[in-house]
């Protein structure tokens, strides 16, 4: 079989108006004409290491083994905080080490963590404000040449977890957990999954209300055309979480959901919208 097409993935903050995209692209393809560079998003809010956290672990499990994945939601670039590779079972993340591949594990095995120290493999001068350009994607270039991660740095596993709140079940069979996202249609991603939807709903056969802060939304469905008018339904997403949608309107405004909003799967009391 002929050789695949090494993969990098690009997750940022950068927006798109600005140049800074490209720039890293530019050295990429300078160091490596025939990698494939993929955007995973640069629409992350500025400075949001949760969200980059969560759109990151959406993603990666998509592409083909081997792909090297950039994440840089950066705030404190040019200071103390270290810069990382990342190895798991099918890829290597380059990211800084501020909590921005906390979900990682969630998905996949992780190997190993170095601390990218081996500054030769950097461009110079190094930008105190820009390390996106001038470390990770040259590193990312020079991984997918063939380097060995070890090459980059000492192995750590002090690397910096977010505190992030897990779906919890309590001892009267309720499953707590919170809002992670709001999509760009409005729909409203919980932290609470299939595995958990389906536990609940073997034990309470007489269905499950979803309630997210004030609301209460007593109906689920498979997919967004059964949603009628008006109605606000949950449903079992592309990546396995419950969202709540409404149909061809954003449940968030609607429903006046945010993420980090309190969101609870119980069983059914009473009559329920």
């Amino acid at each position: 079989m002929p050789e695949r097409t090494p993969v990098v993935t690009l997750t940022s903050d950068f927006g798109t108006a600005d140049p800074f995209v490209a720039c890293m692209k530019g050295v990429i393809l300078g160091l490596h004409p025939a990698i494939r560079i993929v955007d995973i998003g640069h629409d992350i809010p500025p400075h949001d290491i949760v969200d980059g956290a969560f759109k990151l672990r959406c993603a990666f499990p998509y592409f083909p083994t081997g792909t090297v994945h950039i994440a840089v939601v950066d705030p404190g670039v040019g200071s103390a905080r270290r810069p990382l590779v990342m190895v798991t079972e099918n890829y290597r993340f380059l990211a800084p080490d501020n909590g921005i591949l906390s979900l990682v594990p969630e998905v996949e095995e992780v190997r190993a963590v170095y601390h990218v120290s081996a500054d030769h493999y950097f461009r110079t001068p190094l930008s105190a404000t820009f390390h996106g350009r001038d470390l990770f994607a040259p590193v990312a270039a020079w991984l997918c040449r063939g380097i060995d991660p070890a090459q980059l740095g000492e192995p750590i596993d002090d690397w910096h977890r977010l505190e992030l709140p897990r779906t919890r079940l309590t001892e009267d069979g309720k499953a707590r957990g919170i809002v992670w996202s709001v999509d760009r249609f409005g729909n409203v991603v919980t932290g609470l999954s299939r595995a958990t939807l389906d536990t609940l709903a073997a034990k309470h056969p007489a269905g499950l209300v979803l309630t997210a802060a004030t609301q209460r939304i007593g109906r689920l469905v498979q997919a967004y055309h059964e949603i009628a008018a008006e109605e606000a339904a949950y449903l079992v997403n592309s990546f396995g979480m419950i969202e709540i949608a409404m149909s061809r309107r954003s449940a968030a405004k609607a429903l006046g959901l945010k993420r980090g909003d309190p969101v609870e799967l119980a069983p059914a009391t009473g009559s329920v919208p």
